[in-house]
């Protein structure tokens, strides 16, 4: 099996749900991962191979932290002819690396890919949709073209949550899967409980800190329960963020750590008393089904989060699911005041291993191919 993924982020990038499904595909199938350029960070020009991965970068339309050059990338005559030279590059990979084939799969959480995916030649084409494509506030304005057309193309739909499948059968006449995110069971649920050195309770977030983080609410935390210490820890991906994280930083009770390896974050969670997902409820975030939430279950520790989608809310009576920013704060000095069971913590998480996630697109894929092979029989 040949498998081509467009992405929208690096493969060295923090290890997303791309890379924990990619990783666990069958041994014999070979990949092509393609991803976009990116500022201070490695960019591979040529195929790099690790095992029977290839990644290689291929500087591609897509959202930046700029206004300016996204409402130029969104000029409809520039955004075809852009296209058009990447299309010819982009064939050029495929064909001297031996993906050009037609039974090819493409496999894309890429929706700016739409206008080249559908000129390739493919066995089927699949699309696996982490988040809602339209609510970032950074998408361009071709986005909602660049989405629907990306769903016409695709065979195959995958989504994470119930309540972005629904979302995403408004725009599709086709079936979508539910396929959520996971964790990487053993690392997080073997890592050995470290006593934080900080004498007041830890309350921690990892993961990417962006203009999706609620940061009034955790100024809020802060004020209304000042013998806490806020912790986050993970990478500053825009503008907004940075203005924020600078004001939290002035404050004695909030610490920021600098992005970790994944193999290392098992052990900052461990310090935590309490972990978040202290995300705005919004077009962006519903939906939501974070790897986050299972890489704190799996290291047995008690959660706090706003109820973005079912996946979270069908969890209430073992992690604190709050309605609203008083809810959420009250939760905080519930979870402090209470003794959590951290088996049924990892329990949870243990059904929701990248193993499992990745085996289910597997089965999905090989699926469908078999139905469009008895369907022209």
């Amino acid at each position: 099996m040949k498998i081509v993924w467009f992405s929208e982020i690096k493969w060295s990038y923090l290890k997303t749900r791309k890379q924990q499904i990619i990783s666990r595909f069958p041994a014999d199938w070979d990949v092509l991962f393609i991803e976009p350029f990116a500022k201070h960070q490695k960019n591979e020009y040529h195929p790099v191979k690790t095992n029977n991965l290839l990644h290689v970068t291929i500087p591609f339309i897509k959202a930046t932290p700029s206004k300016i050059l996204n409402a130029l990338l969104s000029n409809r005559v520039l955004f075809v002819l852009l296209n058009f030279f990447y299309l010819h590059k982009i064939r050029k990979v495929l064909k001297k690396n031996g993906f050009q084939a037609n039974d090819t799969v493409i496999v894309s959480s890429n929706i700016y890919y739409s206008g080249i995916i559908g000129k390739l030649r493919k066995s089927l084409c699949v699309y696996d949709c982490n988040d809602y494509p339209l609510g970032f506030s950074n998408a361009l304005g071709i986005a909602d073209r660049c989405f629907t057309e990306t769903l016409k193309l695709s065979d195959v739909v995958i989504t994470v949550s119930k309540r972005l499948q629904q979302n995403l059968e408004q725009f599709s006449n086709r079936a979508c899967h539910v396929i959520g995110n996971g964790v990487d069971f053993d690392l997080f649920s073997k890592s050995t409980v470290t006593k934080s050195t900080n004498e007041n309770p830890v309350i921690f977030f990892s993961g990417a800190i962006a203009d999706w983080i609620d940061f009034a609410l955790i100024r809020q935390c802060i004020m209304d329960i000042p013998e806490i210490q806020v912790v986050f820890l993970g990478p500053v991906k825009d503008k907004t963020a940075e203005f924020e994280m600078e004001l939290l930083k002035k404050n004695k009770n909030f610490k920021w750590i600098a992005p970790k390896e994944h193999h290392e974050l098992p052990e900052y969670i461990q310090q935590a008393d309490i972990c978040l997902l202290p995300f705005k409820k919004n077009r962006r975030t519903l939906g939501a089904n974070p790897n986050t939430l299972y890489e704190y279950l799996a290291c047995g520790k008690p959660v706090v989060t706003r109820d973005f989608s079912d996946e979270i809310e069908a969890l209430s009576d073992l992690i604190y699911v709050a309605k609203n920013d008083d809810e959420f704060i009250a939760m905080i000095r519930r979870a402090l005041s209470e003794k959590p069971d951290p088996e049924k913590l990892k329990a949870v998480a243990r059904q929701n291993s990248w193993k499992s996630k990745s085996e289910q697109f597997v089965d999905l894929i090989l699926r469908a191919l078999e139905d469009k092979k008895l369907s022209r029989e």
